[in-house]
């Protein structure tokens, strides 16, 4: 329980409007969930986190770092390990902050070369905390969930739950969509309330799009191929 606690705490305290608004910058939305919105079929649902205001979510972050034993004068030590990227760099050292101010957590950041990182992840090389994004090729929530089930070669947190894997293994089994949807919700809200990872931001995309160019459909993937596209017709 100690290290759930902990884990909570680290989500709680983490401002991620600020990361949006002032770190990253780039139309960002925050996340509290690891399923972006707009993911066809599946359900909505609100996490605990988001209920709360920002003040709200600090101060059960600093409750929960109690619970789970730890305080400013006996903190948490971690290691953030992220990939080399100025961007990254600064998203690293705002949450490393945030950890700090709010818990007095030491928070050691290590800076890794790209392959060296994923190198390092996918060997699972000991580190409290790594940073990672993950872009879906399919709309589809399992495409995400998929990442955390125990014998997956994309599970770099090395989760291994038996009642997680159960519920994805139930999504698949099903013969109705309305209950693969329910069992990939429950699946999702099985992993945020574990804090398997920490959701901080879902990506956007940017595009300039020409007032005559029609088919152009805005979909979570990004994904618009030139067979849909055409220029309108003068009439």
């Amino acid at each position: 329980m100690r290290a759930f606690f902990l884990r909570r705490a680290l989500s709680y305290a983490i401002d991620r409007d600020i990361l949006t608004r002032h770190v990253t910058g780039l139309g960002e939305t925050s996340a509290y969930k690891i399923v972006p919105p707009g993911v066809p079929g599946h359900p909505r649902w609100e996490a605990d986190a988001e209920r709360l205001t920002q003040a709200e979510r600090e101060a059960r972050a600093r409750w929960l770092y109690a619970r789970a034993g730890y305080s400013r004068e006996h903190p948490v030590e971690l290691e953030l390990r992220y990939n080399t990227s100025t961007p990254l760099r600064r998203l690293t050292l705002a949450v490393a902050s945030m950890w700090r101010e709010q818990l007095g957590a030491k928070v050691t950041l290590r800076n890794e070369e790209w392959k060296v990182f994923v190198g390092n992840r996918q060997r699972r090389v000991i580190t409290q905390v790594f940073r990672g994004g993950w872009i879906a090729d399919v709309p589809d929530a399992r495409n995400f969930l998929a990442n955390f089930r125990s014998d997956s070669l994309t599970n770099w947190s090395g989760l291994h739950d038996r009642e997680f894997d159960a519920h994805l293994r139930s999504a698949d089994e099903a013969v109705l969509l309305d209950g693969r949807a329910q069992d990939l919700a429950d699946a999702e809200r099985y992993l945020v309330r574990y804090v398997a990872a920490i959701p901080i931001y879902h990506y956007s995309s940017k595009h300039l799009v020409r007032p005559e160019v029609e088919g152009f459909v805005a979909n979570p993937l990004d994904h618009h191929p030139s067979r849909f596209l055409r220029l309108r017709t003068k009439p």
